[in-house]
């Protein structure tokens, strides 16, 4: 059993970490963390990595953020389904690790769940029975070697046109009140989850992205990516388990698949079989917040709605 513990860090360290990637929005926010000079990372779907690769490529190309992995298919919104088998669950999350170059920083789809050597604490928002049933499926995914992370704060959004519910001030405010707090799983550190669609040039995001960064540049903040989270990496941790009384040692990195090259794929285009999708098919969360959660707590199978997105930004 993994315990949650909370070091203390001098630094104030904030990780951006945006989600649902690549989509409307993903090319803004590239393109205002590279000015800001700053790094973050980005949890992309590998649906949409593999059917938008051009702009899948061009992240590939920003050395000051770190690709995540946000599972294969997003569960297709059935995240009932999608926990109760954690054998599937693994090999929709490895099938995106291949086409996302075998990263092993993960974020569960519809969960704020975290699992790492300082950190072990399921998603409270949905209820106790269900937490019970998904754990087991969580656990699997950390055997299997991969890191996951939750986040602390979240940049909450409009279902229906995608705009920021909050301010750059606000969110800013609210940031500082998680680290003042020790609202945060480790000390000193706060996770902000914000969304790629939030940022598109229609909802106007990219001035309140920007206008948050260079809030928390002048309150000290100091940006990084998930990768400086735990004390260790996931390639280089060791998983030491108890099976039949005897003691195994195993490299968590170890995956039964071929691994693919990282390399940036320069005769890669976007998919062109299909009609590019409009804007409001982004609306894959077809629900206000308040509702969604409403929704959760009076129904254990509630599911939220997911749309694939195909796009040229």
């Amino acid at each position: 059993m993994i315990l949650s513990t909370t070091l203390f860090s001098q630094d104030k360290i904030i990780y951006l970490t945006f989600d649902d990637g690549p989509l409307y929005g993903t090319r803004t926010v590239l393109n205002i963390l590279k000015e800001e000079d700053i790094e973050a990372t980005m949890f992309f779907v590998g649906r949409h990595a593999q059917r938008n690769k051009k702009i899948f490529n061009y992240a590939k190309d920003f050395s000051n953020i770190v690709i995540g992995n946000h599972t294969f298919s997003h569960a297709d919104g059935s995240y009932a389904k999608f926990y109760r088998n954690p054998e599937k669950l693994i090999a929709d999350i490895d099938k995106a690790q291949n086409i996302l170059c075998n990263t092993k920083y993960q974020r569960l789809a519809g969960r704020n769940v975290w699992r790492m050597p300082e950190v072990s604490r399921n998603d409270y928002a949905i209820k106790k029975k269900r937490r019970r049933r998904e754990s087991l499926a969580y656990d699997r995914v950390y055997d299997a070697g991969y890191f996951i992370y939750g986040w602390d704060v979240e940049w909450r959004f409009n279902h229906k046109n995608h705009k920021a519910l909050e301010s750059p001030q606000k969110m800013a405010s609210r940031i500082n009140y998680a680290y003042t707090r020790n609202k945060t799983k480790r000390k000193g550190k706060v996770v902000m989850l914000a969304h790629d669609f939030m940022f598109k040039k229609r909802a106007g995001g990219g001035r309140n992205l920007r206008k948050l960064i260079k809030i928390l540049k002048r309150d000290g903040w100091k940006f990084e990516t998930i990768e400086t989270y735990s004390d260790q990496r996931p390639e280089d941790f060791l998983n030491i388990s108890n099976i039949d009384g005897l003691k195994e040692i195993k490299y968590r990195d170890q995956i039964k698949k071929e691994e693919k090259s990282c390399k940036r794929d320069d005769s890669a285009t976007n998919n062109t079989s299909g009609e590019i999708l409009k804007d409001n098919f982004l609306e894959y969360f077809d629900k206000d917040t308040e509702k969604v959660n409403k929704k959760k707590e009076e129904n254990d199978d509630f599911e939220e709605d997911y749309e694939i997105i195909i796009i040229d930004d």
